[in-house]
């Protein structure tokens, strides 16, 4: 089984969500495919 759960909301705020799951136990954090598959990384990458 393979639960789902997304990240809604503005950049900073996906990107503590997903932070909030890989520090709950998430290996795989999935991107979408729509959209610039680049500044998603961007966004959601821990800030410098």
């Amino acid at each position: 089984m393979c639960p789902t759960e997304a990240a809604l909301g503005r950049v900073e705020s996906c990107r503590e969500q997903v932070r909030s799951y890989v520090d709950n136990g998430l290996t795989t954090p999935v991107l979408p495919t729509g959209g610039d598959v680049f500044e998603q990384v961007r966004g959601l990458a821990p800030p410098r």
